[in-house]
């Protein structure tokens, strides 16, 4: 039987992203292929993308493969398990291996899309005012400093990205991704009462926003895009310190308040009681997925991107 006329090259095919990737991108009308160093019922080829040689023969004989999801990396957990050269190897190395063969694919101007997966961990301590500061506001247009390897390495590989673009015009965007939910090792009796506090993006969204992404490239050549759910307040709200009086009374009113669709956040209550051991309750009625008042990922790119190459998919983390 002949094999599939591969569309999509996915990195990190099996992981938590990449997997849903693999899962999702069929419905979309394309054919992915996953590389991962780990086998999975989603990875079709078990490698690692610092191989330049499989990376090139992937590429080479798929001439069909018009766009590259980069989503494979070393991630914040493993700075407690993983030496600082696995990090540059992986994500640094790796994504310039990507970059490189992509953009030396042939025909020219084959690849659409190239899509870099990075993280609003680049950050770092620019998420974290000094005290008395007022609370930070993050958009594209912060300044990351990163405070571990992790957020250090994806930055070099986002500079790597709009390196590659200047100098071989290849359509790159990079896509800082918040931590999104559901996680795979989710259980009821595991999972925290109140995720949506720390994971600020529905992976459904995610995916959502690589798709069009892809579909964006070609037009935007290049570009930086938060991808989380908004805040549910507005920068307006800390004008003379309206931001903090309105999170002081969220805190002290979090019960009923969550008894009512919260903007911008999407409750997931998997705790064996409820969440009522903690003093949350659950929404009523589900609100809105994450993205922003332009009606989710599958719109945020029309139009948004600045003179700079940078511009919005959504809130901050």
């Amino acid at each position: 039987m002949a094999s599939p006329s591969y569309t999509v090259l996915v990195t990190g095919s099996s992981g938590h992203l990449g997997a849903a990737l693999m899962l999702t991108l069929p419905s979309q009308g394309h054919t992915p292929l996953g590389i991962d160093i780990l086998p999975s019922e989603t990875t079709t080829i078990v490698g690692s993308v610092t191989d330049r040689p499989l990376i090139a023969s992937v590429l080479s004989q798929n001439p069909s493969i018009a766009h590259v999801i980069h989503a494979a990396t070393l991630h914040k957990p493993h700075v407690e398990s993983h030496p600082k050269a696995a990090f540059i190897d992986t994500n640094i190395t790796g994504t310039l291996v990507l970059l490189e063969e992509a953009a030396a694919s042939l025909p020219p101007s084959r690849i659409k899309s190239f899509i870099f997966v990075s993280t609003t961990s680049t950050f770092g301590g620019a998420l974290s005012p000094r005290p008395g500061r007022p609370a930070a506001w993050i958009d594209e247009s912060v300044v990351p400093v990163p405070k571990n390897i992790y957020g250090a390495t994806k930055c070099a590989a986002e500079d790597l990205c709009a390196l590659a673009h200047r100098q071989s015009s290849l359509p790159v965007l990079v896509l800082r991704t918040s931590r999104f939910f559901p996680r795979p090792t989710t259980t009821r009796t595991a999972a925290p009462p109140w995720p949506t506090r720390t994971s600020r993006a529905d992976i459904a969204d995610v995916v959502s926003a690589v798709v069009c992404g892809m579909a964006k490239a070609a037009d935007l050549g290049f570009g930086k895009y938060i991808v989380s759910a908004p805040p549910p307040f507005s920068r307006a709200d800390d004008s003379g310190g309206g931001g903090r009086r309105f999170c002081g009374a969220w805190t002290r009113t979090r019960a009923p308040f969550f008894g009512r669709p919260c903007p911008g956040a999407r409750l997931c209550l998997r705790s064996s009681d409820g969440g009522s051991s903690s003093g949350w309750t659950g929404c009523t009625t589900p609100p809105r997925r994450s993205g922003t008042s332009g009606g989710g990922p599958s719109g945020l790119l029309n139009g948004s991107s600045r003179g700079s190459g940078e511009g919005r998919i959504g809130g901050a983390s």
